[in-house]
């Protein structure tokens, strides 16, 4: 064989697996949910900013059984949307009807699955903390409503539509919505109208912009690190 040759097969052995490499790595999906632990914090962020993070399945299996697990060995939960535009604009709604007539329909368990964990948040001993920057609706709201505490901004938009699409308000709707207090809830179940800006104080803290975007910074790194001797 050529001294060509031989440097050409060398070249193509290192070379080829290299771009196989690559291509897969290119290939590899985003996570739905980056689930993290830093110090005594469990962190959720909601990762399909594309799709404005709207709830899935897959992202529902992800989340519960986390959940279950950081109740018995975090202090607290904070849950966030990837992105600028939104927390979680509800749930997948398109997945579930591409499913409709098929032996293994998406809605049945979707919405069974989607409930248990609204169920899990609103009973979890410990704070959970839903930082509703940007539109929050459906899904979303039964991701943030049932927890302790929710931080707003002025951007963020607070809706239950189902409506809509001839469904009635779910994720616990009949339940928080009367009692918001005076005909608000009544109205928000019946015409999928949304609260924007200051009207979230009704429903939430609301918190400036740049506040969240310390909170969101806060809530990757361990505060134990910035605690004095005598705290």
């Amino acid at each position: 064989m050529l001294p060509c040759q031989l440097r050409s097969l060398r070249l193509s052995t290192v070379v080829r697996p290299l771009l196989l490499h690559a291509r897969t790595m290119a290939a590899a999906p985003e996570p739905v949910v980056i689930l993290q632990e830093v110090a005594d914090k469990g962190v959720i962020t909601l990762n399909r900013p594309k799709a404005l993070n709207a709830l899935n399945h897959e992202m529902i299996q992800l989340i519960q059984p986390r959940l279950k697990e950081w109740e018995a060995t975090k202090s607290m939960v904070i849950i966030k949307g990837a992105g600028e535009k939104a927390f979680c604009a509800g749930g997948d709604v398109r997945a579930i009807v591409e499913t409709v007539g098929k032996p293994d329909a998406l809605g049945e368990c979707f919405f069974r699955d989607e409930y248990i964990l609204n169920c899990l948040i609103g009973t979890l001993h410990i704070p959970y903390i839903a930082l509703i920057d940007g539109i929050t609706m459906g899904g979303g709201v039964g991701l943030s409503v049932h927890g302790q505490y929710r931080v707003a901004t002025e951007r963020t938009v607070f809706a239950m539509p189902e409506t809509g699409i001839g469904l009635f308000p779910d994720v616990g709707g009949s339940y928080f919505l009367p009692r918001l207090g005076g005909r608000l809830g009544m109205y928000l179940a019946l015409t999928g109208g949304s609260l924007q800006q200051g009207c979230t104080i009704l429903l939430a803290i609301s918190a400036p912009q740049d506040s969240v975007l310390l909170l969101r910074s806060i809530s990757g790194r361990d505060l134990q690190k910035f605690r004095k001797g005598w705290l």
